[in-house]
């Protein structure tokens, strides 16, 4: 969630400020709980909309506290309930999973900014014309399996 309109270094130093500066140490569904949405944002403040992202954090694990038993869970229909959490993300998480290789690509890839390409097994690119290809999140047609 941090990445999205962040260089790298930044999200790095505010993933590390979440992990070393919440109340409760480590960066964990608990520590998450227990800080106030200023301490959040007091250490995400470098990245970009850091406002909405920290409220968006603390909304995050309420959600997945109450309708996952605390853990992420592993489709893309759970995923895109998540507050702050569009198909793009979904789809980094999904890929962290193993369940879905798919690369996305930013504004120079395409001229409607968004694009996720999936590699087939045979490795072959194909347009993605499901559900998710154009949605408020991602007006723009993606590219998969």
């Amino acid at each position: 969630m941090l990445s999205s309109q962040t260089k790298d270094p930044v999200t790095h130093q505010a993933t590390q400020n979440l992990r070393y500066n919440l109340p409760i140490p480590g960066l964990t569904l608990e520590s998450i709980e227990q800080a106030t949405v200023q301490e959040i944002d007091e250490c995400i403040k470098k990245v970009g909309f850091h406002n909405t992202k920290a409220a968006n954090l603390k909304l995050m694990a309420a959600h997945l506290r109450e309708k996952h038993q605390g853990e992420v869970p592993e489709d893309l229909d759970a995923l895109l309930e998540i507050k702050g959490c569009g198909p793009k993300m979904a789809y980094l998480a999904l890929s962290s999973y193993g369940q879905n290789v798919r690369l996305t690509l930013s504004s120079h890839f395409s001229p409607r900014n968004i694009a996720e390409i999936s590699l087939t097994r045979s490795n072959n690119l194909a347009w993605d014309r499901s559900r998710y290809s154009r949605t408020p999140h991602n007006p723009s047609p993606t590219m998969a399996s």
